[in-house]
């Protein structure tokens, strides 16, 4: 994966490129001067510190006008996030993710991982509709955001990808192998059931606004997990 990162730390660069990432620093000062980084260097994602650059809280929109569709995260301090609808407006005008300092190595590249993925597969700026039942899941890639029956679920950076994983190949029968590279990638893989763990926890929070949601997803007994979908 190529990154373009504008102020992040010199220790977060290191991690990222011994996760085997090119990384190329941007110097950018307002929209204009980041659409030709990008026109030139052909990044897969843009990750940039919101303290040092706050000019992409309100700009981002210009890139997304000219049909610049890289996702973009954001890491930003809780004083730059002060006021209450700020990542709200950022995921509206076009950024993809905002990250509250101070954030985890593993968090980050699992924000990135993620979106990559979508964006690779020409799933940015989509919405996913999947019926279960009388549930109505929905992931909006735009806005990073998955709900049930419009109301959103409040998700760990673990549970969001792997659910997502589910939509974005509905119908598929997803093995555990393929199901772990997603959500890891090449950071290190956690205990064997981490994958039920998860999932527990995600049907969990799913079943509080409607129990039909969790019967979606389908035990592959041996093999893994498919997310089915009922027809509308």
């Amino acid at each position: 994966m190529k990154i373009l990162q504008m102020g992040m730390l010199q220790s977060s660069v290191v991690a990222m490129a011994a996760d085997k990432h090119i990384v190329i620093p941007c110097l950018a000062t307002d929209s204009e001067d980041l659409f030709e980084y990008v026109d030139c260097e052909s990044p897969d994602v843009i990750v940039a510190d919101i303290d040092t650059h706050p000019w992409l809280l309100y700009e981002v929109k210009n890139l997304r006008r000219r049909d610049v569709t890289v996702p973009v995260v954001g890491i930003a301090s809780t004083n730059c996030l002060a006021r209450g609808e700020r990542r709200a407006d950022f995921l509206e005008i076009g950024g993809n993710d905002l990250l509250e300092k101070p954030v985890h190595h593993r968090e980050l590249m699992a924000s990135m991982d993620s979106l990559y993925r979508l964006y690779s597969k020409g799933m940015l700026g989509r919405t996913v509709y999947v019926r279960a039942g009388t549930a109505m899941i929905c992931l909006d890639v735009s806005k990073h955001r998955i709900t049930v029956d419009d109301t959103e679920l409040t998700l760990s950076t673990m549970q969001y990808k792997l659910l997502e994983l589910f939509i974005v190949h509905k119908g598929q029968a997803l093995n555990r192998k393929k199901i772990l590279n997603s959500l890891y990638g090449f950071l290190d893989i956690p205990e064997n059931n981490s994958i039920e763990v998860t999932l527990t926890r995600l049907r969990k929070k799913m079943s509080v606004i409607n129990p039909d949601a969790t019967h979606a997803i389908e035990t592959i007994r041996l093999f893994g997990y498919r997310l089915n979908e009922n027809p509308t």
